[in-house]
């Protein structure tokens, strides 16, 4: 047979279609092969990413509006920026805080320029006014509350008050000195964080005899503390009272008979001015506790009163479990 020019253009144009055909096929199970390649590398990130979370959440501690945000954390500054400022308090810095995983806004600090003769009673007094709730319901600062002023330290606390244990808004304000004659300096710290230091952790036992227990609905929980010794496990609670109440209301609340009926009645109660600056009051329970072993059987309750402060803690041990 022989080859015209027509044929062998065919027979090299097949040829050529043939090898094109190779190098697609080639192609695309190239590509196919790095899509694969692709899809596995964005596997392998989100693995070693759910098991850093899980870290991060777990064994951090860590809350997911922490690393994920909140209205909370997103409007921080404007909240901030709402704070009803003294109109003779002359605005100086502003300081952002993060919060310990550093992604997050969670504190903010605004230092203001006071006149010298601005005290610890004008900055009470500046937190329990009619100020905040003038800045209408939807302002978490209508329900802001007292916990404590301290003198020592020149500074006060308040914490929103709500009803769950989502994370909430801390204001304090503290006092201190200025090198410029004539002035003063005021920080007022805008918090937004979770109130792990309210909770109790030592389990149901102390859960269900704090609930039962008839606190005041003035006083504010503002830190809670917990311990173990030979003699038992304990919870210790801190309260800011009205500066309106004393020793006396003290003992009038813990000899009130029917206020304890449900908690259990309080015996041997008795209330001494320790001369270190706060009152010390002891009472048993009479709650006998078949189980336990001890110097007593019953429950204790210990009351401090510090005056200064207008600070109450309260604390509740229980003996000893036996061996």
């Amino acid at each position: 047979m022989r080859l015209t020019t027509k044929s062998l253009a065919e027979i090299t144009g097949g040829r050529a279609g043939l090898a094109a055909l190779v190098l697609l096929a080639a192609s695309l199970a190239g590509a196919r092969g790095w899509l694969l390649g692709f899809f596995r590398w964005i596997l392998q990130i989100a693995t070693v990413a759910a098991l850093f979370l899980g870290m991060v959440f777990g064994w951090g501690g860590a809350k997911p509006w922490q690393i994920f945000g909140s209205a909370g954390t997103h409007e921080l500054r404007h909240t901030a920026a709402h704070l009803p400022i003294p109109e003779n308090w002359v605005l100086e810095r502003e300081v952002d805080h993060l919060s310990a995983h550093d992604t997050q806004l969670e504190q903010r600090r605004l230092t203001s320029l006071v006149p010298d003769d601005v005290e610890l009673a004008d900055l009470r007094a500046w937190l329990t006014g009619d100020a905040w709730s003038a800045l209408g319901d939807d302002s978490p600062f209508n329900s802001l509350q007292l916990e404590y002023c301290d003198p020592e330290h020149s500074e006060c606390h308040t914490q929103e008050v709500t009803e769950d244990a989502d994370p909430r808004f801390f204001v304090s304000a503290r006092l201190s000195g200025y090198w410029k004659k004539g002035l003063s300096e005021v920080g007022v710290t805008l918090e937004y964080a979770e109130p792990e230091k309210l909770e109790i952790t030592r389990g149901e036992h102390f859960l269900e005899r704090h609930a039962l227990m008839p606190v005041p609905d003035a006083w504010v929980r503002y830190d809670t503390s917990e311990g173990d010794n030979s003699t038992g496990t304990s919870v210790h609670m801190s309260y800011g009272i009205p500066e309106t109440d004393g020793i006396d209301d003290i003992e009038a609340w813990l000899t009130d008979t029917s206020a304890w009926t449900e908690f259990g009645e309080l015996t041997g109660q008795g209330c001494r001015d320790t001369g270190s600056g706060f009152w010390l009051c002891h009472a048993d329970v009479d709650r006998f506790c078949p189980d336990r072993v001890g110097r007593s059987p019953y429950e204790r309750l210990s009351v401090s009163y510090t005056p200064a402060t207008s600070t109450v803690g309260v604390q509740l041990r229980l003996p000893s479990a036996t061996s």
